[in-house]
């Protein structure tokens, strides 16, 4: 899907299939998520992605969700299912429709690389960056800016490959909570 716009959905606004891609698109006011990725290689680039009645973007493994705005998504802005996808130079703003949970990006799979993203958030709770589960220890979160959430960066008890170069502030709980182990530590 190129360069649309698909709004006021009783349901999901976009369903991709295997290996899809939607470029250029504005998604807004869905009753479901903004965007369903497919089970792998789905491409989200140059989105403007608001004011969704769940997820903001949900995807697989083997994703690339790249220049993105995701604003005022109900529960999470960016939620991986899978492993293997790159998250690059999004921008995620936290409206006042946000949930109160984990609403910045939440990774559920391993092998993920979160860089150069930018998440504001907008009521000081939830987790700006999260990394569910206890065992992913192959994660790389680096030249990210977190502000305005609870916590901004969390691990879940896993780990990550490569961490650092992250600025974090205004998170009212704390800015880091990382207790698993961190390969290379960028500082």
């Amino acid at each position: 899907l190129y360069d649309g716009w698909i709004h006021d959905t009783t349901s999901d606004g976009i369903v991709v299939g295997f290996s899809g891609a939607v470029i250029n698109m504005e998604v807004s006011s869905t009753g479901g998520r903004g965007i369903l990725g497919g089970t792998t290689y789905t491409m989200v680039l140059g989105c403007y992605i608001h004011d969704t009645g769940g997820d903001g973007i949900q995807f697989n493994s083997q994703s690339l969700i790249m220049h993105n705005i995701i604003e005022n998504a109900t529960t999470r802005h960016l939620d991986s299912q899978g492993l293997g996808s790159y998250i690059i130079n999004n921008l995620i703003i936290g409206g006042a429709n946000s949930a109160s949970g984990d609403f910045g990006i939440v990774i559920g799979g391993d092998s993920t690389h979160i860089i150069g993203n930018t998440l504001v958030g907008d009521s000081n709770n939830g987790t700006g960056i999260k990394i569910n589960g206890s065992t992913e220890e192959w994660n790389n979160c680096y030249n990210n800016i977190v502000t305005g959430f609870a916590t901004g960066i969390a691990d879940g008890g896993g780990g990550f490959l490569a961490y650092g170069y992250n600025q974090l502030y205004n998170n009212t709980t704390a800015n880091e909570t990382l207790t698993g182990k961190i390969h290379t530590n960028l500082g």
